[in-house]
């Protein structure tokens, strides 16, 4: 029996780009025929026509091995509500978040799947930093982790990103033990013990 994975996709006014970021999604996932999708979009109260476009584009699909759902928000509440609203409604084997602007490639999707399936909890995705993604933006991550490491006792990966994959045992902590209004998902998955691994990739231009 094929997996289940769930793809949370958090979207904030992405009217303009949600039907090319579908279509390049979905071309990554029509090649892995011996996994099932469920997609799991949530519009964290855009003011544009982005449930519009999620309504149409779940419509409108026929693919055998992706499944849709949306969750709409009557405001915008934040990236990280996002996510765990996501989480919360996943009934795959594992989660995949990523964002629906286009800044986290789906052609990673891939190579996060066999790192799960090599036996990691979780998979926290790093950015390498592009040439121009300006020296002050660079300089405040870098000053943010060296902070963020100075006061913790758990390391935490340089230019660490909402785009990870957890496993539904990961899933299951984050949905009964990490209730906080003001959450930090991408830190909670990195103290919680469970095997990870961290895997770089380059955001588009």
């Amino acid at each position: 029996m094929n997996k289940l994975i769930s793809i949370v996709i958090s979207l904030y006014n992405e009217e303009e780009g949600i039907l090319n970021f579908w279509s390049s999604l979905r071309q990554e996932l029509i090649k892995m025929t011996n996994v099932n999708f469920e997609l799991i979009w949530v519009n964290d109260g855009s003011t544009d026509q982005t449930q519009t476009r999620i309504d149409m584009l779940t419509a409108s699909s026929t693919d055998q091995t992706i499944n849709h759902c949306s969750i709409e928000f009557s405001k915008n509440f934040g990236h990280e509500s996002a996510m765990i609203a996501g989480i919360d409604h996943a009934k795959g084997d594992a989660v995949i978040c990523m964002d629906g602007d286009g800044q986290h490639p789906p052609a990673e999707i891939e190579n996060m799947l066999h790192a799960y399936q090599a036996g990691s909890d979780f998979v926290l995705m790093e950015c390498i930093q592009r040439d121009d993604s300006g020296w002050a933006k660079r300089l405040l991550s870098t000053l943010f982790y060296r902070l963020i490491n100075r006061l913790s006792t758990i390391k935490f990966a340089n230019n660490a990103t909402d785009f990870f994959l957890v496993s539904m045992q990961v899933a299951d902590t984050l949905k009964t033990c990490y209730r906080e209004q003001n959450r930090f998902i991408r830190g909670f998955i990195q103290s919680i013990g469970f095997s990870s691994v961290v895997l770089p990739f380059h955001a588009p231009s």
